[in-house]
């Protein structure tokens, strides 16, 4: 009987053993099998993140390119619209001034020599200023300067046809050269 204890004791253990290594072989097997494929998830959920990231990256970057060039024309339409105001004030300024000078030349024309009438033209504009920046200036059509902003300037009284401006552009020569084709000029110098 001893014997035949032993003898089932012994199948019990290796029955045991051989089910702990056929669940513990199993339990491997499905755990191999179940890495596998959170691995292989894994790498396809990255993939499809680092698609879905470039193509947002694509859409941001085309939205930012789209935004930037939207925000320039607008900037471009302002700017077009304030150098519109400008020139309309400054039309407006200019239009003021001739009309002055005009009415003291009608009311004093043979009556006061002509260097009085310009000295009372002068007079008369040289305390305006436009813009809170601008001033006149009076240039007469040989090219002498008459008047320089709201202080008096050292080139008043001279001939001043051939300054140049930064860009060494012979500004007052081509303003006056202007003036005689057109009768009226806006211009720039630097």
């Amino acid at each position: 009987m001893k014997k035949r204890k032993e003898s089932f004791l012994k199948k019990r253990s290796i029955s045991k053993i051989i089910k702990f290594n056929t669940f513990f072989t199993s339990m491997l097997a499905v755990l191999f099998l179940g890495s596998l494929w959170v691995f292989q998830d894994y790498l396809q959920f990255k993939k499809a993140t680092s698609k879905i990231s470039s193509v947002n990256i694509s859409e941001e970057e085309s939205l930012l390119k789209a935004e930037a060039i939207r925000a320039s024309v607008l900037v471009d339409e302002e700017q077009l619209r304030s150098n519109e105001e400008l020139i309309n004030s400054l039309r407006s300024q200019a239009q003021i001034a001739y009309n002055l000078t005009k009415n003291i030349f009608n009311e004093n024309s043979g009556i006061i020599s002509d260097n009085e009438i310009k000295a009372k033209i002068v007079k008369a504009i040289r305390p305006i200023s436009f813009n809170n920046t601008g001033y006149f200036f009076i240039t007469d059509s040989s090219g002498f300067s008459i008047m320089q902003g709201r202080k008096l300037n050292s080139n008043e009284g001279k001939d001043i046809k051939n300054v140049v401006d930064s860009q060494n552009t012979p500004y007052v020569k081509n303003y006056i050269s202007a003036c005689r084709q057109k009768g009226e000029v806006l211009f720039e110098y630097y």
